[in-house]
């Protein structure tokens, strides 16, 4: 029985706040039970057990995670997060007992078996308790979602869940975790099978897309979407996303009333032909276009999907799921997916819906960058149409993956992989248009129309970015974007699936939107703008610059590695701009990010004062030490400071001869433990010594345990 159908049925939730749930899903993604969380207050006891039986793995502890002293040394840091695992402790046989969020694939359970021995337990949780866990124990930053929703958990329930020590909690579940217990299902050699293979579909083989390790998660699915170039792409990468969840899947592109095949996957005959082939668009493919929802159904195989059947071979008489690619208002494609032998579990459904949006959001995104384009394009150049494509027949890959080429259309009939993307929503999307413009005015109603549009409305909202806004001079206080601009609001209202589609305008020739756009990436998170962003932080505009480190800054709190290595590449990319080096380096100094310390070492060495003028600064601000300009200090004092924490390089800054270092240490050391110091004057070293060494004192008998001792 599916999770969604238990929540109810056992009055975790009511069906409004599961539709809820649901439908905040669709729109800010996330995991489910996350998004329960931030519209209900569930019983976590009984979550566990419903989130247990839905999942078939044996049910973790209820509340915040506590493990046993040695389970952090159980896994590496990088292996806990990757895999998203966390080690509770060990049973009473023995065996290490590991929470997980979902089933885990084989090969996640065959390295878990290198790492933990064999035998060991997974149980399920909540995702935002694994977070929680993977936050505490291995210093993994925690999304901001699952805090809030966290913090609302414990401020907001009469009767919070207790949280057990594991000792206690295996002590009470050990027959549950005896009987539980399951080896690893496939051997060694099926493991470094499943690494070097990955999947691949019809689909991506055919454009020579590369190979992946395993079937994508959706987060991956959003960061390659993001990605995407080319319509291909975002097709591609929805299909691998999708196809791994059943046993013959197919993926149609709809011109027409013709359904034209794309790619597909299994073992069938079928899944080797279907790309080449067409089918009349009938039944539930037309019921599924003309509604624009999916869901499981039956096809009529007999009668009206009939020629479907002829198509698939799939005639068992079992449901299949279809999922529908919405643009603006007209669905584009369509997936199918079915399980011959069994019925199709469908809690995977959640998954595979929360999906399609961001595939039309891709889309929706160059359809918008091509229009740009062909607007900036002189309308008297006519070009001339372009050859047909020669037909070659199809060759093979590899034994198991057909990859068809593409061969011209029949006569009379163009295909949708030849067809240009702004003809199918360029006119269609406009209807959203006049609600955008009321909404820009200040037309609460139409704003939240375009809330509850969701997605749909995202095409024109950015084609009217950033709309009217406050004024902001460079010399001004950079404003709170919330309330800069209605369309600003209404854009971080679609969360962080507008992301993608605000982050061109980063590049762009006008300077006000360049502005807007890196004021919205100070609320909005996106990897893959980093590199942007940390072009914005040389811009030739004063209030870009402070924009994009304000950005910069709190994305370093989630990202900091991948926010110090844009930041420096573009250093070595404004090699002959003296103002741009300068700028970029203070960037590096206001992430407040210690990885940070190497570059800001190397800047030392620029050819401009003002360069490293900056450098030594940032350096001083940054680890509360004053060596000077020269670098080979730094880098004798880096190699035994980097291993230490943040609040030992403050305690250091306090026998610093500077006055300006040994003040800033002693505030950033009350912000950070909430102990105010009472700093002796800095000629009176016998005074200053003491109260070195009381610090020290502190910290190795309660700071560190306090604090954590994590390592920078």
């Amino acid at each position: 029985m599916s999770l969604l159908r238990l929540l109810i049925e056992r009055d975790v939730a009511t069906a409004k706040q599961v539709e809820e749930a649901s439908a905040r899903r669709l729109v800010y993604g996330g995991d489910f039970l996350t998004n329960l969380y931030e519209v209900a207050l569930p019983d976590e006891h009984r979550l566990v057990q419903a989130l247990s039986d839905a999942t078939g793995l044996p049910p973790g502890p209820a509340g915040a995670l506590l493990p046993s002293e040695d389970a952090m040394h159980a896994l590496s840091a990088d292996t806990a997060r990757r895999l998203n695992v966390v080690p509770l402790g060990r049973d009473l046989r023995g065996a290490w007992v590991a929470a997980v969020a979902e089933p885990p694939s084989d090969a996640t359970r065959l390295l878990l078996g290198e790492r933990l021995g064999t035998p060991n337990t997974l149980v399920v949780v909540p995702y935002l308790r694994l977070a929680e866990a993977l936050a505490d124990l291995y210093g993994a930053p925690m999304p901001r979602r699952v805090a809030r929703a966290l913090l609302r958990a414990a401020g907001l329930a009469s009767v919070p869940p207790a949280s057990t020590p594991f000792a206690d909690w295996a002590q009470s579940q050990s027959d549950a975790l005896a009987e539980s217990v399951r080896p690893a299902s496939l051997p060694p050699d099926s493991l470094r099978v499943l690494h070097s293979q990955g999947f691949a579909g019809t689909a991506g083989a055919a454009r020579g897309r590369g190979r992946r390790r395993g079937p994508l998660t959706l987060s991956f699915l959003r960061a390659e979407l993001e990605q995407a170039k080319t319509r291909e792409e975002v097709l591609d990468v929805f299909f691998e996303f999708a196809a791994p969840f059943f046993e013959f899947s197919a993926f149609w592109l709809l011109s027409g009333d013709i359904a034209e095949g794309y790619a597909a996957h299994g073992d069938a005959p079928q899944a080797r032909t279907l790309p080449q082939s067409a089918t009349p668009i009938r039944g539930v493919l037309a019921a599924v276009r003309d509604m624009r929802a999916g869901g499981l159904v039956y096809p009529a195989w007999n009668s009206e999907d009939a020629a479907l059947g002829a198509l698939t071979g799939r005639n068992h008489g079992r449901g299949a799921l279809l999922v529908p690619i919405v643009v603006a208002t007209r669905t584009v494609a369509v997936l199918y997916g079915d399980d011959s032998e069994g019925a199709l579990d469908v809690r995977y459904l959640a998954d595979i819906q929360a999906a399609a949006p961001y595939a039309s959001a891709a889309l929706e995104r160059l359809i918008l960058t091509r229009r740009r384009s062909v607007a900036a394009t002189p309308q008297s150049i006519v070009r001339p149409p372009p050859p047909p494509p020669p037909a070659v027949p199809v060759s093979f890959v590899d034994p198991h993956v057909w990859t068809p080429s593409k061969s011209a259309p029949p006569a009379g009939r163009v295909s949708f992989a030849e067809q240009e993307l702004p003809s199918m929503i360029i006119d269609v999307s406009d209807h959203y248009t006049p609600l955008v413009e009321r909404a820009a005015a200040g037309d609460q109603l139409a704003a939240a129309e375009l809330v509850r549009a969701g997605h749909e409305a995202l095409p024109a909202l950015v084609a009217a970015f950033p709309g009217p806004c406050v004024q902001v001079q460079d010399s001004d206080a950079l404003p709170n974007v919330y309330s800069a601009g209605a369309l600003l609001s209404l854009l971080l209202a679609l969360g962080d699936v507008s992301a993608s589609s605000v982050a061109p305008f980063l590049q762009d020739s006008d300077e006000t939107r360049r502005f807007w756009s890196t004021m919205m990436f100070t609320e909005l998170c996106s990897a893959r703008a980093l590199p942007a962003l940390a072009e914005r932080a040389a811009d030739s505009s004063g209030r870009v610059r402070r924009a994009a480190v304000q950005a910069l800054r709190r994305a370093s709190a989630e990202v900091p590695k991948a926010v110090v290595e844009a930041l420096t590449q573009a250093r070595v990319d404004a090699h002959d701009r003296e103002d741009a080096r300068r700028a970029l380096v203070f960037a590096l100094g206001e992430t407040g990010a210690p990885l940070a310390v190497p570059s800001l070492v190397d800047a030392l060495a620029d050819s401009s004062e003002d360069v490293v003028q900056t450098a030594h600064h940032a350096l001083r601000r940054l680890t509360f030490q004053d060596l000077g300009r020269d670098a080979r200090r730094w880098v004798s004092w880096a190699r035994t400071a980097m291993g230490r924490h943040a609040i030992e390089w403050m305690m250091d800054g306090v026998l610093s001869e500077s006055s300006e270092v040994r003040t800033r240490a002693a505030s950033e050391f009350a912000r950070a433990t909430g102990v105010q110091l009472e700093l002796p004057p800095a000629q009176d070293r016998a005074r200053v010594e003491t109260l070195y060494d009381e610090l020290y004192a502190w910290w190795n008998s309660t700071g560190r345990a306090q604090f954590g001792g994590v390592s920078l």
